[in-house]
């Protein structure tokens, strides 16, 4: 089972794959280079209308970015122990039903990227979406923001929080956290990150996902762990 969530701040952690090389070939397949052999995966970065598909770098490593319709987002990093396995898929996107936002991510998947590419909702909706919950009421002004409660567990809550309607109707949103204690901390571009065990579902930490333009790639942080 996997164990109850008690929060402990860590500093900066990067997420390092193994020692690979990964090139985006002419045909849009995918090749992954390691010390002992080259891996092709077929039809990665095949666009089409409503999807692109891009190799990036997070931290010093690759991945995979996805963007879908409606700027639905997905980003998909390599395992360390696995240079061909997606170990993560970070998710976001913003509900068409209610206009709320989702973040979240799910980790030790230790898929192919084929895999990955194909059933990336399959996986993602592994973790309940509490989100789904929220009726978005027209006639409210929201004068004090919206927070929705999209996880809990014995230890933690955790909520949406917007600071007003234009925020909740950009899907401009901070993490909201209140631990066992009642102490509470607001985490401004957090992701929860989840891993699953026969079908149950708990956070283990939450990270912070950014684009740093100035050297074009994406940095991952984790603020805060569950153990």
């Amino acid at each position: 089972m996997l164990k109850p969530l008690y929060c402990t701040f860590l500093v900066f952690v990067s997420f390092h794959s193994s020692s690979a090389d990964y090139m985006k070939n002419n045909d849009g397949s995918l090749l992954i280079i390691t010390e002992s052999e080259q891996i092709e995966v077929a039809d990665v970065f095949v666009s089409y209308p409503s999807n692109y598909t891009a190799l990036v770098k997070l931290n010093l490593d690759h991945a995979i970015l996805k963007f879908g319709h409606r700027d639905t987002e997905f980003l998909y990093t390599f395992s360390k122990h696995n240079a061909a396995q997606v170990d993560c898929i970070y998710y976001r996107d913003k509900l068409s039903q209610n206009g709320m936002g989702v973040r979240k991510a799910i980790c030790n998947l230790n898929i192919t990227l084929s895999d990955a590419l194909e059933n990336d909702f399959v996986y993602i909706n592994q973790v309940p979406t509490a989100e789904d919950d929220f009726i978005f009421n027209p006639e409210n002004s929201y004068e004090d923001g919206v927070q929705h409660l999209v996880y809990q567990d014995n230890s933690a809550e955790i909520y949406h929080s917007y600071k007003d309607l234009g925020d909740f109707l950009n899907g401009q949103f901070d993490l909201f956290l209140v631990d066992s204690k009642g102490v509470e901390v607001t985490y401004p571009d957090a992701i929860p990150v989840y891993q699953c065990q026969q079908q149950a579902c708990a956070v283990v930490r939450l990270d912070n996902l950014t684009y740093a333009k100035q050297d074009e790639r994406y940095i991952t942080e984790t603020l805060l762990h569950f153990q």
